[in-house]
């Protein structure tokens, strides 16, 4: 990786970590109704569409969400596919810090949490899958047919 593109990630980290230390709904520890409201949306997006990716998921061995803050969708994946491995990664402790009140809504428990650059993580498997809620959501936005929804994972 350039410099240049280190000193950008360091930057967006540096931000990033700032919002999730201080802000009143998703710091650590924040249980705020509004915080489940919002991911509950999120949540509902990745459902709606789950049926175009429940052969690839239910199919996968591991599942690694990238950016995946506090893990709803992580969460949600789990809950609906037990026997997935399912790793949640985010850059910034702060925002994987608050799985522990995702896993509580959705009724599991993630297989490993990760604090680390995109750029950097490994869950010590071998192939797997990786999942954003940002790209699901713009493709159901966008209306995208299975197909490329399928390319996203």
């Amino acid at each position: 990786m350039s410099d240049q593109l280190d000193a950008r990630v360091a930057r967006q980290i540096s931000v990033e970590t700032a919002f999730w230390e201080s802000d009143p709904f998703e710091r650590p520890g924040a249980d705020a109704v509004e915080n489940i409201v919002n991911r509950g949306f999120d949540a509902a997006i990745l459902h709606e569409i789950h049926d175009a990716l429940a052969a690839i998921v239910g199919a996968s061995q591991r599942i690694v969400e990238v950016g995946g803050g506090e893990g709803s969708a992580s969460c949600l994946v789990k809950r609906l596919h037990p026997h997935v491995h399912v790793t949640l990664t985010d850059a910034v402790p702060a925002a994987v810090s608050g799985h522990g009140i995702r896993e509580r809504v959705y009724g599991c428990t993630l297989d490993g949490v990760i604090a680390a650059p995109a750029q950097a993580p490994s869950d010590g498997g071998g192939s797997r899958h990786c999942i954003t809620r940002y790209c699901l959501a713009y493709l159901r936005l966008l209306g995208c047919c299975r197909a490329r929804v399928t390319s996203c994972l």
